[in-house]
């Protein structure tokens, strides 16, 4: 269902441009509102994990919640369909802007670091 939602997203925002029907500045703004919106809930996340919570489990919860049972962010008030946020999320996340596991800010530090030591 992910891939489903990213290229729906993707066909539907990249028409609404070719269209000018939605400008650049209006998907970086939306895109905006969707990192802030992830930021706020991440947060509330990780302030009730303990030390020993399933960090796979609880990323696996907050992306359902935040994308499938949570509020919709529509990109349009005219297009409420939610496929277009959670594929613009998978976007975000693919971009590393976002993500589900409570620690992969971290986990792609220490993932960069190695690569950069391996190029070095």
């Amino acid at each position: 269902m992910a891939i489903s939602d990213y290229w729906r997203a993707f066909q539907q925002r990249s028409q609404w441009v070719r269209e000018n029907l939605l400008l650049d500045e209006a998907l970086e703004q939306y895109e905006e509102r969707l990192v802030r919106e992830w930021k706020e809930q991440f947060l509330i996340m990780r302030e009730g994990l303990r030390e020993d919570s399933d960090h796979p489990a609880e990323g696996r919860a907050f992306f359902n919640r935040l994308l499938i049972t949570g509020q919709h962010i529509s990109i349009r008030p005219s297009f409420p369909n939610p496929f277009v946020m959670r594929g613009s999320f998978h976007m975000l996340a693919n971009a590393l802007k976002v993500g589900w596991h409570p620690q992969f800010e971290e986990r792609l530090a220490k993932a960069f670091e190695k690569a950069i030591r391996l190029v070095e």
